[in-house]
């Protein structure tokens, strides 16, 4: 369980991704979180409980970048897990929240006796639609 669920989702709000990806022919949700500060990243994971912590350093030659710290989950269960526990306190990004969860509940029934099933149409939707939202510039399609 998530300690102060409402102080995780003004984080997310705030600085958070809520995402499907492609991975070769198939979709994975993903959900994290980007800060310069580690200590940020560390209070966060703490509060969660779960998740990864990696770290990006610029291969630029520009030494003025710092490194970007980033928190990620990335299994169905867990990411259903995250998206339950937050959701009532989401400021904003409750679709993106609702659509990552539709999406998870829907990875999670596909496997049956240690089988995974195929990708359905509806994934796709989802997907497309997460995209959709999280897109720059106009949104026309």
């Amino acid at each position: 369980m998530i300690d102060k669920p409402e102080v995780v989702a003004w984080a997310m709000a705030s600085e958070g991704s809520f995402s499907i990806q492609r991975v070769r022919n198939s979709l994975q949700p993903k959900i994290s979180i980007n800060n310069t500060d580690e200590i940020y990243l560390d209070k966060f994971i703490s509060l969660v409980g779960f998740g990864h912590i990696g770290k990006h350093i610029n291969t630029r030659e520009d030494r003025n970048w710092k490194p970007i710290y980033h928190w990620y989950i990335s299994s169905f269960a867990d990411c259903l897990k995250f998206c339950e526990s937050v959701i009532d306190y989401m400021p904003i990004k409750q679709r993106q929240v609702e659509l990552v969860m539709e999406f998870c509940k829907r990875g999670i029934g596909r496997y049956s006796n240690n089988h995974r099933l195929p990708i359905e149409e509806k994934d796709w939707l989802i997907y497309d639609e997460l995209r959709f939202i999280g897109k720059r510039g106009t949104n026309d399609y």
